[in-house]
């Protein structure tokens, strides 16, 4: 009887070690490559573009001084808007709708453009790097 027991004992141990294994979920290693698609935009495109207002790319509304992302998500662009860098600079944080960021094919560039007012932009509440955000 009590080799039995032993042998009943070991083979549930070894059933209940061979499903907890075939029950964990496989994951993804966080270093495998990701494949980034052509139409992606990459950071370094996009900080220190001109934001231009729409209807009138000559006159410049700000320039896109950071990228806001929460969640692992963009949530917005922070603008440098009146001023020089520096001297009367103010910066406001916007929502990813207000700007319209795309490449200009044919002249091989990056552009920037408004889709609200620039009274819109220029009143928004103003955007200080404090705390952690201190540069």
């Amino acid at each position: 009887m009590p080799r039995h027991a032993f042998t009943l004992a070991g083979a549930t141990l070894l059933a209940s070690a061979v499903l907890s294994q075939a029950a964990t979920p496989t994951q993804e290693s966080p270093a495998e490559a990701l494949g980034v698609r052509p139409d992606s935009m990459l950071t370094s495109n996009v900080v220190g573009l001109e934001v231009y207002e729409k209807g009138n790319e000559q006159q410049a509304v700000g320039k896109i001084a950071d990228i806001v992302i929460d969640n692992n998500a963009l949530s917005g662009y922070v603008l440098s808007i009146g001023g020089f860098p520096g001297i009367n600079e103010r910066y406001v944080a916007v929502k990813p709708s207000a700007v319209t960021v795309s490449y200009d094919a044919s002249a091989k560039k990056w552009k920037a453009i408004a889709d609200v007012p620039p009274e819109q932009i220029k009143s928004s509440p103003e955007f200080k790097y404090e705390s952690k955000w201190l540069r």
